[in-house]
């Protein structure tokens, strides 16, 4: 095939997994288009290792991605979109779409998740029970280099792609879901959220793996590690229609995030899903993480604690938190320890915690701070 186009080459970079398997192989031999994906890299300057599934498009949310772009141009983006992107993983605010790989096999893992046959000889190896946050900087030069080469160490597909729909009702979003029903109780909410409207959307379970080939270190060769996401559910609370109006308001104006957070009003996403499980037909979570850091001692040391942190202690999850634009700190919900984020401007707030007799994740975060979270999560019944 001929080179690919610039489009897909940047979206190589910002979301590995993106690419069908004809493209991946053409990148994966062709040194032209891996210099120019070496140009994009260099000129961004991020690290982006997501999967980006497709997703049932809301416009209003559409809106709130612009709000939280206005935040992040300011400097400081919301916690709302950061934890969902750790929960859902990859849930984005916009159009409902990460679901939650990337917080289940780190780093090169998660830029490699998909779905093979497995062999007889498979075993669990990984499966959440907590969470612990890691403070992260900006990337290095050397990370964003290693990040790249840690998604070319395994083929990637899915048996089912998680798919997160728009439900009308609690009791539709639990139908495809298959959970109890996540209900939502406003007047029982803190003032600003009584009587909002609230907004449900579901995701069935899925299936990826990721089998590690000729480009992993030679213990890793022809392992499969498969991972179970979901299912989940998740509802918020707040006028989307008048968030999308904000948003179109704030589209190249020099308005601050205190007067956007204003004109958005009350905004609050409560999330349940099953926790994660990783299985392998071959080599350990240990493994990968040993492969992982030996593959480029110059890694940074927070690159280095978030891969470490991964299962240790046993069922750990570690949770990227950016040094310069929030904070972390433990708290309780229903008696379980979790923890909380709030972000630098004081706008944004959530607590993400795992019930582990249920083997359930749980996380609650919007237009509020990470005190007012937990104490409305605590007020939740999650039955």
């Amino acid at each position: 095939m001929s080179h690919l186009p610039d489009g897909t080459v940047r979206r190589l970079y910002d979301e590995p997994l993106a690419l069908s398997e004809a493209e991946r192989t053409h990148y994966n031999g062709c040194a032209a288009c891996q210099e120019r994906l070496s140009d994009i890299a260099a000129t961004t300057r991020g690290v982006a290792a997501a999967l980006a599934v497709p997703g049932v498009t809301v416009d209003p949310e559409a809106a709130l991605v612009r709000f939280n772009s206005k935040l992040a141009g300011q400097g400081n983006p919301s916690t709302l979109q950061r934890l969902r992107s750790a929960v859902w993983p990859q849930a984005q605010v916009s159009s409902w779409r990460k679901p939650a790989l990337a917080g289940v096999l780190a780093v090169g893992l998660v830029a490699t998740v998909a779905a093979t046959p497995i062999a007889q000889n498979v075993r669990q190896v990984f499966e959440p029970s907590q969470v612990q946050t890691v403070s992260v900087g900006k990337p290095t030069q050397s990370d964003m280099n290693s990040l790249q080469a840690f998604a070319r160490w395994g083929d990637v597909k899915w048996v089912s792609q998680p798919q997160l729909q728009q439900a009308e009702t609690a009791a539709e979003a639990a139908k495809i879901s298959g959970l109890p029903a996540l209900k939502v109780d406003t007047s029982k909410l803190p003032q600003e959220f009584a009587n909002q409207p609230v907004t449900y959307a579901a995701m069935a379970g899925a299936t990826g793996s990721v089998t590690f080939n000729a480009n992993a270190p030679a213990k890793l060769r022809g392992t499969t590690l498969t991972v179970q996401v979901g299912p989940a559910e998740v509802a918020v609370v707040g006028d989307l229609n008048k968030a999308a109006q904000a948003g179109k308001t704030a589209d190249g104006s020099k308005t601050t995030p205190q007067e956007i957070a204003s004109q958005v009003g009350p905004v609050l996403a409560i999330a349940e899903m099953r926790s994660p499980k990783v299985t392998s037909n071959g080599v350990s979570v240990s493994d990968v993480k040993k492969a992982l850091l030996a593959s480029d001692p110059s890694l940074s040391q927070p690159l280095k604690d978030l891969i470490n942190g991964f299962d240790s202690p046993a069922g750990n999850l570690p949770l990227p938190i950016p040094v310069d634009m929030a904070s972390a700190h433990p708290a309780t919900v229903h008696g379980i320890q979790g923890t909380a984020i709030g972000d630098n401007t004081g706008l944004g707030g959530g607590v993400i915690w795992i019930d582990k007799k249920s083997s359930t994740v749980y996380a609650v975060a919007g237009l509020l701070s990470a005190d007012s979270a937990v104490k409305t999560a605590d007020g939740l019944s999650f039955k």
